[in-house]
């Protein structure tokens, strides 16, 4: 059974660390996107693209570290997934201008937010090591 949380928890490491880094791709194609706008004086656009594109970026460098702490089976990661309207709002914001990519994206966090809190108490109690 320890080897089977063991890949449990590595798994969803690995897709937490999938997903931010396909966040930071995204978003720093969004700004750049944005900046090709400005030059069109497509300016409204531009901002928007900007804007939902650094915010990709600062969330996923702020979930940077979440892949270590899962590992560490840290007991407050069920909590970090569990509030669901920021999710929300970016999926919807996210698909809009980042057409399937974002909303591929939003999926994935939210299955990765289902993974972590359908097995919360791998993060709960500290398994014996065999």
């Amino acid at each position: 059974e320890c080897k089977m949380v063991e890949y449990e928890v590595r798994r969803i490491s690995d897709w937490q660390t999938i997903s931010n880094v396909i966040w930071i791709v995204i978003g720093i194609i969004q700004v750049f996107v944005g900046f090709i706008m400005i030059m069109f004086r497509m300016i409204p656009y531009a901002c928007c693209f900007i804007i939902i594109g650094s915010y990709n970026i600062a969330m996923a460098c702020k979930k940077w570290n979440l892949p270590k702490r899962i590992l560490n089976k840290d007991a407050d990661i069920p909590w970090h997934y569990e509030p669901i309207m920021a999710r929300i709002i970016s999926a919807a914001v996210n698909t809009l201008l980042a057409a399937v990519f974002g909303a591929l994206l939003s999926i994935l966090d939210f299955y990765i937010r289902s993974l972590v809190l359908k097995d919360w108490k791998l993060f709960t109690t500290k398994v014996a090591e065999a």
